[in-house]
């Protein structure tokens, strides 16, 4: 390399530049003259060649693309934490978005006079869009990062959402409800962008928490509109139809975030992707979706997600007009009652999340593929019992528990989505994340056509069935529940790939260390 006096030409730089990424792409280990230097005394951890930033506040491994091996949530700091707070913020503002109606449905189908069968059709509506448009975001991200496609997703879907209020018949409400589903598909570029900041020893939290903070945006809009915004209003014009004007809310605040995830976030800890592909510093390994498309274990795991995530969209859209229907709930009351499934999202899908890094740690991919087995069949044995609950002393708890559990069950599946195939981490998320909302409408046809407790009864028993799917997923170089032995294996080079990483601020010590490692390249996807 050019030493610090020279000044070398463009084509040395772009000869560097591209040397240096084929020693990145390769897992090869930098030298000590090839180590980027401290930029300050106050740095953290060093940043590897041509980062956009010299050094971190979270301690990262080099090997790859600089990538987090810890969570610090006291931090907003770029790009790790920066990343993970504005994927949490701009997830719960389109789930807001995607929910903002739920609370209304009794009023609107009371209003524009239509029938308990009209209303879940255009439920239905809006997670057909949120398939459709999942589809397309999962290659996006895998060409552009999340960044920019989750910014496009939100100002879209805010623009029917704040039309919503202008709805005066069926066929408006299904077309308001297909725009609005398209915000459901920012879940795929939340979850993907925080596999472009985090090593996959802690995706299965970062992950859960970012997804669950963002899904406690369908508890908060409950109330917030429904109990808060929506009884102020009627309360102050004395008109009956202040729901209308409710929606605004939601969307401009959609539009506030997406500006802001633009101006002060990443792609990832290299920067941008066009600086990214500029300097040569981009991950070679770009597929098509049709690379997602022929993991036999993504499709495995989308079943699985739909009757996880299936089950809280359903919940999220039928629980107020479920407490109106059989209990007699007000709108507001039963906003509040409905909120419960929202508002576990605090610390339920973290917890799922949590548990499987936990897992893994200690019985490798065999632990995370346990631990989502059994709390997928849980959760079904909790929809049943709800179903039966015929007070509200005892719809609440049993709402409680089944919440906490289709969260947690959502957390330990995409702690292991990371591990399908990295190289199209965007499309392999995308089609798991639209498996849930296949489930949504599959449930939603069930409360179509069924009564609520036949409803109930068929989405708890397909909960629990579905607890088999995980003894098929083979992960290549990773156990399956019938087998542990591969386990073994890649825990023991995760913990040497851990002993490795230079933890010392002192630079001396951080050089002498890399120097005393052996040339064995680090795992990619332990």
């Amino acid at each position: 390399m050019a030493s610090a006096s020279a000044s070398p030409t463009a084509e040395e730089t772009a000869a560097s530049r591209a040397e240096s990424s084929r020693e990145v792409l390769s897992g090869e280990r930098l030298t000590a003259a090839e180590t980027v230097p401290i930029a300050s005394a106050n740095s953290i951890h060093l940043s590897s060649i041509l980062p956009r930033y010299s050094s971190y506040n979270v301690r990262v491994d080099k090997d790859r693309s600089d990538r987090a091996l810890e969570i610090r949530l006291l931090s907003s700091q770029r790009p790790h934490m920066r990343a993970f707070y504005c994927a949490t913020i701009s997830f719960f503002a389109a789930f807001g978005m995607w929910f903002s109606v739920s609370p209304f449905l009794g009023i609107i189908g009371e209003e524009l006079s239509l029938s308990r069968s009209q209303l879940w059709l255009s439920t239905i509506c809006s997670d057909v869009a949120t398939i459709l448009s999942r589809f397309v975001v999962g290659p996006a991200c895998d060409v552009y990062g999340a960044r920019l496609p989750m910014a496009v997703v939100l100002i879209l879907s805010s623009i029917p959402t704040a039309l919503t209020g202008t709805v005066r018949s069926f066929a408006g409400l299904c077309a308001v409800r297909f725009g609005i589903g398209i915000a459901g598909s920012a879940f795929v570029m939340a979850q993907y962008w925080m596999g472009q900041m985090f090593c996959q020893e802690i995706i299965g939290t970062a992950n859960a928490i970012v997804a669950g903070w963002g899904n406690l945006g369908g508890g908060v809009i409950q109330v917030l509109l429904g109990t808060g915004l929506y009884p102020f209003l009627k309360e102050a014009s004395g008109n009956d139809e202040a729901w209308r004007f409710v929606f605004v809310v939601p969307a401009v605040f959609a539009i506030a975030v997406a500006i802001v995830i633009v101006k002060s976030s990443d792609d990832a800890p290299l920067g941008y992707y066009r600086e990214m592909k500029r300097n040569g510093t981009m991950d070679l390994h770009h597929s098509t979706m049709m690379s997602g498309t022929t993991s036999r274990n993504a499709w495995l795991l989308a079943v699985a997600y739909a009757c996880s995530f299936g089950v809280e969209i359903t919940f999220n859209n039928a629980a107020s007009l479920y407490f109106r229907d059989e209990f007699g709930a007000s709108t507001s009351s039963a906003a509040a009652l409905a909120s419960i499934f929202g508002l576990t999202n605090l610390y339920a899908r973290a917890c799922g999340g949590i548990v499987s890094d936990l897992m893994n740690q200690h019985w490798g991919m065999w632990g995370r593929l346990s631990w989502g087995c059994i709390a997928i069949v849980i959760q079904g044995a909790s929809i049943i019992a709800f179903g039966y609950a015929d007070t509200l002393t005892s719809a609440v708890p049993l709402l409680i528990l089944l919440s906490s559990c289709v969260n947690a069950t959502e957390g330990a599946i995409f702690g292991i989505v990371p591990y399908v195939n990295p190289a199209v981490a965007g499309s392999i998320a995308g089609i798991v994340g639209l498996g849930g909302n296949v489930g949504g409408v599959c449930f939603a046809l069930a409360f179509h056509s069924l009564s609520y407790l036949q409803a109930f009864k068929v989405m708890g028993a397909v909960a629990m069935a579905s607890s088999a799917i995980f003894f098929f997923v083979d992960i290549p170089g990773h156990a399956t529940l019938t087998s542990r032995s591969k386990s073994l294996k890649a825990i023991n080079a995760r913990r040497e790939t851990t002993e490795r990483l230079p933890m010392d601020q002192d630079e001396d010590r951080i050089q002498e260390s890399r120097r005393s490692k052996d040339d064995a390249t680090i795992p990619a996807a332990v």
